[in-house]
């Protein structure tokens, strides 16, 4: 082989290729990939209700107060992504907290990525599972999702070890594998069953002699996440932070709409995975079709694919089954992508191999490009806007960063020690949801009243026990976001869908809701209504 002298020109194209294919180019393609996704979500916020949880208590724990918010012991989700952002943050202001939560979010998925990638020789498998428009998608946000993922690729990583160890015990890969353990346990409630369907995978994956050796760290992140409950219980009252009700949906209402959303991720995964093999159609060849691979370079990767794909199908059935019997999310990206990543990613190694060691670091660049703005357009729609039209403004009316319109972010001002809401204030910026928190005065205790189909609807005499509870010296009722009666009245008549009617005669069924607001406390509200105002709770 020819090589190009240092200075001299024209490289030929054997050179030139070898140069673009190096692992560090393509590794380097990827973070820029991140990066780019990163400044992005910076520039435009992408925060939900959360991700401002996340924030306060990443910016309480900076200041050394513990897992709280406003002082109170926050348990509604597990505190490892917040010390997350906590550790990485410059500072505790709120500000800089938004911003850095994106970087925050490059380390974690780079870092995932560089561990699949020690994991599986098939670098297609690492890039799909990192750069993928639903991926790619939860990383723009500021959420827990992100260090979920390594933590999932981090106990790979771990398990692989754990299973090419000949030494009499691999002490090393089970200390590291219980560390990614209770990383995953620390960024989500739901990883905790999920260990237990990582652990039956393995037990598939790689053998009987490889699970009963990771037993113990499977333990010790079992008994980590019981300690755990049992601390938030103590302190709040509530193993997992609130009330975990029982799912208001009928099972046909939910089986219909898990299999339209797993339809949806099938088709886009689908239409991703196309386009990344045909994009590097020059680096890989079929497993059914390239006799000449050898046994050690398939035995080197089935394991990893394969068990990839368990833990995909595994994360998707556990998914199901936990939203059968409990609200929360409804089947959604957030609840389901993972999922069906792996399963994919799974099978992309189990029937492809990269026979050479090159890297496609230029394909790679032009497919995270078109991630990137598929998956723009998909957080956007989550949070109810539109990406291009939101371009389009920045372009004709100049960029308007998050951060300035959160300096202006403060609601009307009152006297009172405690504010009640029924409403959520309004959204910070186009693509930030509102925070009561940050809106509201800071002297002020905030009391919200609880409707479906996230909690069980207060009614008046709930009300009055929450706000009896605060002692408060003046409290009010916020109604300075409704204008009319009629305002107030669309919003109190809300619903959400929880079953199908199929009644005589339809060729289709009819969607039957549930109404958000408890009647009793819909008809109160309105009775003392007065437009644009704070109006006084009443004492009873």
């Amino acid at each position: 082989m020819r090589t190009a002298q240092l200075g001299s020109r024209p490289l030929d194209k054997e050179s030139r290729e070898c140069w673009y294919s190096t692992k560090f180019v393509y590794l380097l393609a990827i973070f820029v990939v991140l990066v780019l996704g990163a400044s992005l979500a910076a520039a435009f916020g992408f925060l939900t209700h959360d991700s401002w949880n996340y924030l306060l208590l990443a910016q309480s724990l900076k200041r050394g107060e513990g897992c709280s918010i406003a002082g109170a012991y926050f348990s509604m989700f597990p505190c490892g992504y917040p010390l997350a952002l906590a550790l990485t943050a410059p500072s505790a202001d709120i500000a800089s907290l938004m911003i850095s939560s994106k970087a925050t979010n490059v380390i974690l998925l780079f870092f995932a990525f560089l561990l699949l990638q020690r994991t599986l020789r098939n670098v297609l498998v690492p890039t799909f599972v990192v750069i993928n428009p639903f991926t790619i998608g939860l990383f723009l946000y500021t959420w827990s999702e992100n260090l979920f993922l390594l933590a999932c690729c981090g106990s790979l990583f771990a398990l692989s070890r754990v299973h090419r160890r000949d030494a009499s015990y691999p002490y090393g890969a089970v200390a590291l594998l219980t560390f990614f353990l209770l990383v995953g346990v620390s960024s989500r409630y739901f990883f905790a069953p999920f260990a237990a369907v990582i652990f039956l995978c393995a037990w598939r994956a790689y053998g009987t002699r490889t699970a009963l050796r990771t037993l113990p760290a499977f333990i010790a992140a079992a008994l980590f996440f019981i300690a755990y409950l049992k601390l938030n219980t103590v302190l709040s009252g509530l193993a997992t932070g609130m009330p975990r009700i029982p799912a208001p949906e009928t099972p046909a209402f939910l089986v219909f709409r898990f299999v339209r959303q797993l339809t949806k991720e099938v088709v886009i995964l689908g239409v991703s995975v196309a386009a990344l093999l045909w994009l590097t159609r020059k680096y890989w060849s079929k497993r059914a079709e390239d006799r000449t691979a050898d046994r050690t370079a398939d035995n080197t990767t089935a394991p990893e694919s394969r068990m990839l794909a368990l833990m995909g199908a595994g994360f998707l059935l556990l998914a199901f089954c936990l939203r059968f019997r409990t609200q929360y999310d409804l089947y959604d990206p957030r609840t389901l992508s993972y999922g069906l990543t792996f399963v994919v990613a799974g099978l992309i190694g189990l029937r492809t191999r990269i026979p050479t060691p090159r890297f496609p670091a230029g394909p790679a660049v032009i497919y995270g490009v078109l991630v990137l703005l598929a998956a723009l357009t998909d957080a956007a729609a989550y949070s109810g806007s539109a990406w291009l039209p939101m371009l389009k403004d920045t372009l004709a009316n100049g960029y308007a960063s998050p951060v300035a319109a959160l300096q202006r972010y403060r609601g009307p001002a009152t006297d009172a020690d405690l504010i009640v809401t029924l409403r959520r204030p309004p959204r910070v910026a186009e693509t930030v949801d509102d925070e009561a928190r940050l809106y509201y005065p800071t002297h002020a205790s905030i009391v919200d009243i609880r409707t479906g189909p996230y909690s069980k609807p207060d009614s008046v005499a709930d009300l009055m026990k929450a706000i009896a509870g605060h002692h408060a010296h003046a409290c009010v009722i916020d109604f300075t976001q409704f204008a009319s009666r009629d305002d107030l009245q669309r919003h109190l008549d809300g619903s959400f869908p929880v079953a199908f009617s199929f009644g005589s005669g339809r060729w289709w069924p009819a969607t039957v809701y549930q109404p958000s607001f408890d009647p009793g406390m819909r008809d109160y509200l309105l009775s003392i209504f007065q437009p644009g105002r704070y109006v006084p709770c009443a004492r009873n």
